[in-house]
């Protein structure tokens, strides 16, 4: 498989899965995910933009606490978000490899 048609398969896939609701519902269980270790980081929810959430650490240890959240997120996103994806999407065959090339 060339990488033209490769891309053309996602592409298409894209659509399959944003007709059907899944694409925002993978979005919405990210986000959710991520606010609630923000927040228990003592991190302040600033802002959602799309498919993304800037959160802000203010304090003496903000270094820290920021750069914990994230490893935090990681380790989530990897070991709880994406295998309950995988499981409860099994019909889209291709959310886990979508999912495995974005958060390796």
């Amino acid at each position: 498989m060339n990488v033209q048609s490769l891309v053309a398969k996602v592409w298409n896939f894209a659509h399959v899965l944003r007709d059907q609701g899944v694409a925002a519902e993978i979005y919405k269980t990210y986000l959710h995910c991520a606010t609630k270790i923000i927040r228990s980081e003592g991190g302040s929810i600033t802002s959602y933009d799309s498919n993304r959430i800037m959160g802000i650490f203010i304090g003496d240890d903000h270094s820290t606490s920021a750069a914990r959240c994230s490893l935090r997120i990681n380790y989530a996103v990897r070991e709880i978000v994406n295998p309950a994806l995988k499981v409860q999407y099994t019909t889209f065959g291709c959310v886990s490899a979508i999912s495995s090339a974005f958060w390796k």
